[in-house]
């Protein structure tokens, strides 16, 4: 009897008993494969937990995977745009560079085309990069691109600042409203008769029209000179100075300063002169020069002309 095993089953109102009686070979079989059974449900319950959660991360993997991935798209695109507009600030900048005065070596089109060449060329990565890595690279080249531009902006912005200065001493304005009746040269003087040379430009206008200044600076004489009449002389710097004769009334005195623009004098018709007119003139490094390339100048006209 020891070598089996009892189990009693006992019916709910019935008084009477069943009994299984099974060896304990059997009853350790069955309890070892109930145990067996127990741990291979549990690792089936494992592995489809796990199966589970694998798909749930390759699914959410999935879709950071393409968000990364329209994001690629996206940043290509801007890039494109970026390498787009730094090679036309290139261009543009190298041509501003070129209209500045006294520059020693001029952009051509070949070397401007050079630097966006080489601008494209440092963009360029190996094949098989991977696109992350490919956008890092890109980017960190347009940062360089980017800060060297801003350094030449910064020099040229700078270059046109002083420029523009030194143009408000320059003359470079009509000093009256009208147009030349006599230009700079040899010329029938309408009073003396006689072939002459006349060292300025002679403006016909209304009596009384105000006169300005065609450059800053300061009033070096305003008072009667032989021949000219009532005149202003300004001295500006860089070696120029103008004059301004047959007035009919001086606004300024002699050491004042005066701003481009600012009347002066009025038109009039003192001195040797058959009519109210304006006789204007410019000097440079005490040479007279003919004023007409100073009448409505403009800095870049300036640039390739005076300077």
């Amino acid at each position: 009897m020891h070598d089996q095993f009892s189990i009693t089953l006992i019916r709910p109102n019935q008084s009477r008993a069943v009994r299984v009686s099974i060896s304990k070979f059997w009853g350790y079989s069955l309890g070892i494969g109930a145990l067996v059974f127990s741990i291979l449900l549990i690792a089936l319950g494992i592995g489809v937990v796990q199966k589970w959660r694998s798909v749930q991360n390759y699914d959410a993997l999935k879709v950071k995977y393409e968000r990364q991935e329209q994001q690629v798209e996206t940043l290509s695109l801007q890039l494109e745009t970026l390498q787009s507009t730094v090679s036309s600030i290139i261009d543009t900048q190298s041509n501003l560079e070129n209209m500045l005065p006294n520059r020693r070596q001029s952009y051509s089109k070949k070397k401007i085309n050079y630097r966006i060449r080489a601008f494209n060329q440092d963009l360029q990565v190996p094949e098989g990069t991977p696109p992350i890595q490919t956008l890092e690279q890109q980017l960190g080249v347009l940062n360089t691109h980017i800060d060297r531009l801003v350094q030449q902006y910064v020099y040229v912005n700078a270059q046109f600042s002083n420029y523009q200065k030194r143009l408000d001493q320059i003359p470079s304005i009509w000093p009256v409203h009208g147009y030349i009746k006599s230009s700079f040269g040899f010329r029938s003087h309408p009073i003396l008769g006689k072939r002459m040379f006349h060292y300025g430009v002679d403006i016909p206008s209304w009596l009384g029209t105000p006169v300005r200044a065609t450059a800053n600076g300061r009033v070096i004489a305003a008072r009667y000179i032989k021949g000219l009449g009532l005149s202003v002389i300004l001295e500006h710097g860089y070696g120029y100075k103008t004059i301004y004769a047959h007035a009919s009334k001086l606004q300024v005195r002699a050491n004042d300063r005066v701003r481009k623009g600012q009347v002066i004098a009025n038109v009039g018709a003192t001195g040797l002169v058959t009519a109210p007119s304006l006789h204007y003139e410019v000097w440079r490094y005490r040479k007279r020069i003919d004023p007409k390339p100073f009448l409505n100048l403009e800095l870049f006209a300036a640039a390739t002309n005076v300077w």
